[in-house]
């Protein structure tokens, strides 16, 4: 799990973008 810090800041990045687009991501993180 060496690059799984590095895949999580992507993904909360792309997250963070698509939030802006649409809350369909944030309703998604919210399961987690």
């Amino acid at each position: 799990m060496a690059g799984h810090s590095k895949w999580a800041n992507t993904k909360h990045r792309k997250a963070a973008q698509d939030a802006k687009r649409g809350k369909i991501f944030t309703k998604s993180f919210a399961s987690w």
